[in-house]
Formats: structure tokens, sequence, C-alpha cells
């Protein structure tokens, strides 16, 4: 299972323009879940059209709103964090008590640190996309082909050390 915050997805669906991504991964045998709250702020993006699209073909499945007061517990002790990422996190402790098998896709730093804290898997954009190639899925050419549209979008990530330029 894989559970996704918002960067990943603007990533995939906005800066990539590529939903086929998400489908690959499902053909790996992942289910793909997103929190209400990162559901709400990826509708308001650019990529919004990819994003209904694949919502409406069940490849990401939305969860159950957590409720607003645990949110802003949650957020009184993490302030850095943004409502989808907090939700996310909260999200996959629950997960994690009982003892489910699954990745958190988190692109932003500070949440992912947080996550990790808590001893959560986290994973992110480029580690979805080198899964795809490590699995064939995608070709170097392609891979490559990705780092250059992420970087040239201002994607945060040092891409020197990834062998495109």
């Amino acid at each position: 299972m894989k559970l996704f915050d918002t960067s990943p997805l603007i990533a995939i669906l906005g800066n990539l323009a590529s939903p086929g991504i998400l489908k690959q991964l499902v053909s790996l045998g992942y289910k793909l879940y997103i929190p209400t709250r990162v559901l709400s702020e990826v509708t308001g993006e650019p990529e919004n059209g990819n994003f209904k699209a694949v919502v409406a073909s069940n490849i990401v499945t939305r969860l159950d709103e957590v409720a607003e007061g645990e949110i802003a517990r949650f957020r009184n002790r993490y302030p850095g964090l943004g409502k989808g990422e907090s939700e996310l996190i909260i999200i996959a402790c629950k997960w994690q008590k009982e003892q489910k098998k699954f990745c958190c896709i988190i692109d932003d730093a500070n949440a992912r640190k947080i996550a990790e804290k808590q001893g959560l898997k986290c994973k992110g954009t480029i580690g979805l996309l080198q899964k795809l190639k490590a699995t064939n899925l995608i070709s170097q050419k392609e891979l490559d082909d990705h780092y250059k549209k992420l970087e040239a979008a201002g994607f945060r990530y040092t891409f020197k050390n990834l062998g495109n330029n």
C-alpha cells in the first residue's frame, strides 16, 4: 500500500503530466490511498484534470476524513505541517498500530522527518521513479526525462547525484 501526500501527486500528475505512473505502481500490486485533506489540496492544483481522471478510474482510493480536533492537536505538536501532511501521518500511525504493510509517499523534507521519527517508512517521488526503473517499467531515458522535467519545474532535490546532468 502507498499512502500519498500532496506534493508527489502534484509532481506525478502536474509536473510530469504522467498519470500512467500511478497505473504502473498498481501493476506492481500496490494499492494507492489518499487522505481527504490531501485530496482537497490537490484538487486546487493545475493537474486537477489528471487527478479527477485518476480518482474516477479508481486507481487511488480516498480515505475517510480524520476528525478536525485530532488534526488540530497533531498540528499543535508539529506546527510546520499542513493539514494534508498531518492527516497522512495520523492515518499512517494508526495503520502502523494495526500492523498494516505500507509506505508513506512524502516529498516535503520536514513532513518526512516527522513521519520517520514516528517510525514510518517513507519514499518520495524520486524513490517511486527509481522503483519503476528497477522493475523495468520505465527505461533509463524515461527516468532521466522525468528527472529533467522535475528539475525544470523547480522540484527540490539534488539531481546532480542522479546522473542526469
